[in-house]
């Protein structure tokens, strides 16, 4: 077979893989309800970014909103936003199709920051969840909230201040809370002790604890590993898998990064997982019960004990492209993300060998919300540049780049049908494409 004949059906396979992957995201993406999307793992619909880019955006409506880092979600054409206002926290939902506010509330929740954290601000950093009909809320002094998403009307509020003498690790809050089946889980506490916990999503009461982890700064994510629900996440000093049913450990091995920042949402690929941090490798593994079959092989025939009965190996490492708050995506056999290493730094490694495919030159920003939209994936930088690629390309090569606001951008984009939503420092704006 000639070297041409390879390489078109390399091309072929690629695009299948592509096309599957955007119609399931097609499928689950209607709705942008939580963090990084349906699936929590930044994929979302296509058909929201057009085949033939602008060399401009056109602004639909702009709207002040408050300050804040936590990413927008939309449902049925309502967008859901939580922010701060003074010594407020608020929480509010606005029309899609023209920003008119349609109803917000408010409640007390006063907050001094880290002074090695003041430039991020007052927050809330986490992102809303909407399921059931109800939105919840997770403040960054850890007041949880749940809301009719209809009418705003407050359902239950929750706080731990009976509980810990700090109700906020040292940065604040910015873990976004997950629901599993009838339950809303979230991780407080302080530095010194914490839980990751179960609420009832209607009453709001206790159904499951797990004190042995303090919290970090990751959002968990839900994965079915050998038929059982498991939460996965980074907690203060692990990288932990729960059992989403009862909260019991099955897997933990200790995982530190400077300045205790474990801040990297873990990415599920097949059975597989992804973990990294700050100056931390990027490295992937594979968990399960013993003699599950859960297992593979590992190229570097690594076993990594650590706590609770379920086991690992791992199955590459990267030394040279760690993440730090950076949660990455995979699209086919690829993944894109963005190290800290050359002062920000695009990348795409081969996703079953951890090797780059390719890396921009660097001095990309503090960090980049990524999105993958089929076959383009889009890195929206902290300082308000939205860039564009290829998946395919074997070299970093932007097909388009936009400046999408005058202020820092640390919430997620969100893709809709009707444009692109983004938060900045203290508005929300509907750019259409």
């Amino acid at each position: 077979m000639s070297r041409n004949s390879i390489a078109i059906r390399v091309v072929i396979a690629s695009w299948l893989l592509f096309s599957v992957a955007s119609a399931m995201a097609t499928e689950q993406s209607r709705a942008w309800n939580q963090w990084r999307g349906p699936a929590r793992n930044g994929v979302g619909d296509a058909s929201t970014l057009p085949v033939k880019l602008p060399s401009e955006l056109t602004r639909v409506w702009q709207v002040p909103v408050g300050l804040g880092h936590a990413s927008p979600v939309v449902v049925d054409d309502v967008v859901f936003i939580h922010s701060r206002e003074g010594e407020q926290e608020i929480v509010s939902a606005l029309g899609l199709a023209d920003g008119i506010e349609m109803w917000r509330r408010g409640y007390d929740t006063p907050y001094t920051m880290h002074p090695a954290a003041r430039s991020h601000g007052p927050g809330p950093k986490s992102t809303p969840i909407y399921a059931d009909g109800r939105l919840f809320t997770f403040g960054i002094t850890e007041t949880l909230s749940a809301f009719n998403a209809a009418t705003g009307e407050l359902l239950w509020q929750r706080e731990f201040s009976d509980i810990y003498p700090e109700t906020a690790p040292i940065y604040g809050t910015s873990m976004s809370p997950v629901v599993v089946d009838d339950k809303l889980v979230v991780h407080i506490g302080w530095e010194q002790e914490g839980a990751v916990a179960a609420f009832d999503i209607a009453t709001g009461e206790t159904r499951w604890s797990n004190n042995e982890f303090t919290p970090g700064y990751a959002s968990p994510i839900v994965v079915q590993i050998a038929g059982i629900d498991v939460i996965v996440t980074q907690s203060d000093k692990h990288i932990i898998a729960l059992e989403a049913d009862g909260g019991a450990t099955l897997w933990g091995i200790p995982f530190t990064t400077a300045s205790r920042q474990n801040s990297v949402t873990p990415l599920a690929f097949g059975e597989k997982l992804i973990f990294s941090g700050l100056d931390e490798d990027l490295f992937a593994v594979s968990l399960g019960p013993p003699n599950s079959g859960q297992l593979v092989d590992s190229q570097l025939e690594t076993s990594l004990q650590g706590i609770g009965d379920w086991k690992s190996n791992e199955i590459w490492r990267n030394k040279r492209l760690p993440l730090y708050m950076n949660s990455p995506v995979v699209v086919g056999n690829r993944l894109f993300g963005m190290t800290h290493k050359r002062a920000g730094q695009f990348i795409c490694v081969d996703i079953e060998t951890g090797e780059p495919i390719w890396a921009s030159r660097g001095r990309e920003g503090e960090n980049a919300s990524i999105v993958a939209l089929g076959d383009r994936v889009v890195f929206l930088t902290d300082d308000a540049r939205l860039v564009i690629i290829n998946v395919i390309t074997d070299v970093y090569e932007p097909l388009a780049e936009y400046e999408v606001a005058d202020t820092p951008t640390w919430a997620h984009p969100v893709f809709t049908s009707m444009g692109m939503l983004i938060k900045d420092l203290d508005s929300l704006t509907l750019w259409r494409f």
